[in-house]
C-alpha cells in the first residue's frame, strides 16, 4: 500500500475547509453501501472529513452512504459529488486518519487478521475439481478469496478452477470446509478493477445481497 501526503484533489467541495485540512493519498480497497448498492471502493484521497475514491459507476449526490475501512470500523456519509467512475464522500462524523492509515497497513486488527475486505454476495458458480465441473454458490468475495456453499467432496489444501461468469477462470486452494460451505483463497490474486466492476454488472441485473 501506498501512503503519502499530499495537497491533491479534495474529496469534498473547497468550501468545506473544515473536512479538507489535511489530505493524504492512500491506495487501499475498501467497501461502500448505498441503499441500492453494496461494492467495492478504492480509496485515493482521505482526510478526517471525507474521501475521494474510484468505484467505476456513476452515484447521484446526497445519497447516504457508509464505508467500511474494515469489519470493526464502518463510516457513514454522504455522497456529495460522483463524476467519471469517481465519487467524493463527506463523512457524518470527522475520523483520525492516522488511526485508519495505522488499521489498514497492519497484519491483523485485534485479534483477526486484516484481511482483504469481502462483500458478501449470492451468486451461482462453478468449480472444477478432479476433473468435473461442480456446481457452488457464491456467499461473498474479495481479490484474495471467497467463501461459497459446495455440494462435493473437498477438503483443506485441494487445488481447483473457480469459474464465475464474466471473471477469467482463477486457481484456488481449499483453506476450509465446515457443514457445507468452504472458504478458498485464490492462487493469484483477482485484478482491483475487474472484480469491481465484475460486481456492479452482476448488481445493476438483481438486487444486491449485504
Amino acid at each position: 500500500m501506498q501512503i503519502k501526503s499530499t495537497p491533491g484533489e479534495s474529496p469534498v467541495p473547497a468550501g468545506d475547509r473544515r473536512a479538507a485540512e489535511r489530505t493524504t493519498s492512500v491506495y487501499r480497497p475498501v467497501l461502500i453501501e448505498t441503499a441500492e448498492f453494496g461494492g467495492f471502493c478504492l480509496v485515493r484521497n482521505l482526510s478526517p472529513g471525507g474521501m475521494m475514491g474510484v468505484v467505476y459507476t456513476q452515484f447521484g449526490a446526497e445519497q447516504p452512504v457508509t464505508v467500511q475501512f474494515h469489519p470493526d470500523h464502518v463510516v457513514t456519509g454522504v455522497i456529495v459529488w460522483s463524476k467519471e467512475g469517481r465519487i467524493g464522500i463527506r463523512f457524518n462524523t470527522r475520523i483520525d486518519v492516522d488511526a485508519v492509515l495505522q488499521n489498514l497497513a497492519s497484519k491483523s486488527v485485534g485479534t483477526r487478521v486484516n484481511r482483504a475486505p469481502r462483500l458478501p454476495i449470492e451468486y451461482p458458480a462453478e468449480v472444477e475439481i478432479g476433473g468435473r465441473l461442480r456446481k457452488i454458490r457464491l456467499l461473498d468475495i474479495s481479490q484474495r478469496g471467497m467463501k461459497a456453499v459446495v455440494n462435493c467432496p473437498m477438503q483443506p489444501g485441494d487445488e481447483l478452477v473457480v469459474r464465475l461468469e464474466g471473471l477469467q477462470p482463477h486457481r484456488a486452494e481449499v483453506r476450509w470446509v465446515e457443514d457445507g460451505v468452504a472458504g478458498l483463497n485464490f492462487i493469484l490474486p483477482i485484478g482491483f478493477e475487474d472484480l469491481a466492476r465484475w460486481v456492479i454488472e452482476r448488481q445493476s441485473a438483481q438486487p444486491h445481497s449485504w
